[in-house]
This record gives structure tokens, sequence and C-alpha cells, in this order.
């Protein structure tokens, strides 16, 4: 079958699934298909995991991700299942061969929110210029990976984060060259401290030092859940005939993606034939029969 539909701002499939491929072909994003009758073991597996992490993925949604401008204030958007929605599922598959990649976070952190916080009201939002250059891109979201294998070793091409850089400073010191990149080629003292700057990084990225968390030892079945902002890279696969794979899908505040969905991206499907679908909230995902249904004849996920 073939999709017909599509969810504007999110990397949602429905019927047929589509392979991403990245890292010189060694990595692969192989976006699912939420809905295919054919693909019941995802079902039960999205089903299991947002059953048992849905209290936990409302408060940290409401807590860490920052608000695009513009948004819908939510009260008690902690407790409120509509308040989080689905946008990705997929399998990550890392082949044997791959490199290591850059460390990298997957949604820009900018400057503090600014607006009014409290107990009653969570206003705050980023300045509109920050939204504008979000646009085209997935909204910013927690990604939960479930592990479809055991990956024991950093060997098998295991995933790691740099703990407490979803946040500003970080993403400035990456993204903005501010002790990494040398602006002027031709001051010597300048690219060596650059050059000192980025070793400095990759040697804590790489090593067990403190603040460092990898997904090795990680288990099959087991799950992981990240801030997609959180620096992380993908390690290398050094192990023959290990195509390491996770599933993994990503939340985010509802209305996130949609008002990150361009017009023209939008009018290029309509003219493909494709309808806009409502989006998938949680809740959605909880109380559909369809995939209560496919959870009968597994067991939980771990």
């Amino acid at each position: 079958e073939q999709d017909t539909s599509y969810i504007p701002g999110t990397r949602l499939r429905f019927k047929e699934p589509i392979d991403i491929s990245f890292g010189g072909n060694a990595r692969h994003d192989l976006l699912l298909p939420l809905t295919n009758s054919n693909w019941p073991e995802l079902q039960h597996v999205l089903h299991s995991a947002i059953c048992q992490l849905q209290p936990f993925l409302l408060d940290a949604v409401d807590q860490l991700l920052p608000c695009l401008h513009g948004s819908t204030t939510i009260s008690n958007r902690s407790t409120d299942p509509g308040s989080v929605e689905v946008v990705e599922l997929a399998s990550l598959v890392v082949r044997p061969g791959s490199n290591h990649q850059k460390f990298h976070g997957d949604y820009r952190r900018f400057s503090p929110l600014t607006g009014k916080d409290d107990a009653n009201s969570r206003t705050l939002q980023e300045p509109l210029v920050h939204t504008q250059s979000r646009m085209g891109k997935l909204p910013p979201r927690l990604v939960t990976f479930v592990a479809l294998q055991d990956i024991p070793s950093k060997a098998h091409g295991a995933t790691g984060f740099v703990t407490g850089t979803h946040n500003a400073e970080a993403h400035k010191l990456v993204y903005d060259g501010q002790g990494i990149d040398a602006k002027d080629v031709s001051d010597r003292k300048a690219i060596d401290a650059a050059t000192a700057a980025r070793q400095s990084i990759l040697d804590i990225s790489t090593a067990n030092a403190q603040g460092v968390v990898t997904a090795s030892g990680f288990r099959c079945g087991d799950i992981l859940v990240y801030d997609a902002s959180v620096l992380h890279w993908g390690g290398p696969n050094s192990v023959p005939n290990n195509n390491r794979a996770l599933l993994y899908f990503g939340v985010a505040r509802s209305g996130a993606a949609s008002i990150l969905s361009s017009q023209e991206h939008d009018e290029q499907m309509s003219k493909m034939g494709f309808k806009i679908a409502p989006p998938i909230l949680i809740q959605d995902v909880v109380s559909t029969v369809a995939f209560a249904e496919s959870t009968r004849h597994f067991a939980p996920v771990r």
C-alpha cells in the first residue's frame, strides 16, 4: 500500500516504510508505517512503550522542551495526554564499517526563554527569530530508543551522550564556533586553540569520563529516553555481521510540528495527491483499539 496522507511537520508514515541512508550508506533511518496491519509487532512495541512511559513523557515534555513562538498554552500540560504528539517512528540501523559520528544535537538550543513561569501559568515562549530558524525541521522533542538486540559494547555501534548539554551555552560552543573554530586562519594561536578545544571535546565525548553516558550494555527490550538537543554521537560499528538496530520514536509538544511545517512543502504534498491527517497524540496510541489489540500476544517492553 502507498501512503496518501501525511501529518505536517512530522516524519510519520502510515502504510509504507521509507529507507533514508546517510553516513556513506552505513547508517539507515527506516521510517516505519504507523498503522499498517501487517506490522503488528511494531504497533505492540509503540503501544507498550508509551503506556509505560506516558506519565514521564507528559512531565518531561512540559518541563524540558522549549515552547515555539505562537504556541497555544495548554493548562495542566503535565497531566494532559492531549498535550503531546508523536512526530517520528523509525528504526536506526548501523552497519559494520560505520564511522564515528561527529557529536551533535538533533535540534538547536538558543538563549533562555523569557515570559511568565509559575505553578499556575507556563507561558514561556522562544523569540520569533528562533522559531523561524527551525522552519522545515522537526520540532524540539524527546526521543525514546527501544533496543531490538543486545548492544554489549561500544564496538557494536553504541550511541554516546554528553549529559548536561541540552542548553544554550553548550550549543553556542559547538555551533557558534566559540572556542572551537578559528575565525582568522592566519592566527596560528587561534588555530592551535581551536584544535585543542576540538580534541578536548572529542576526548570527553568518547572516554568513560564522568558526565558521559553510552548506550552500550543495552539489552533487547530496554528503553532509553533523551532530550534530542543533548549532544550525542553514533559510535563506529566494528563487529562483523552486526547490523545493529534500534527502534525509536519522537514526541513533541502538541501543535509544534504544524507550526514548523512550511506552506510550500504542504502545497507540494497536495499537488502530489497527499491529504493532511490529524496529529497522532499519545492518548491516541494508548486508547486506540488497533494498538491495544496488537499487544495481546506479546510480553511488555522492559
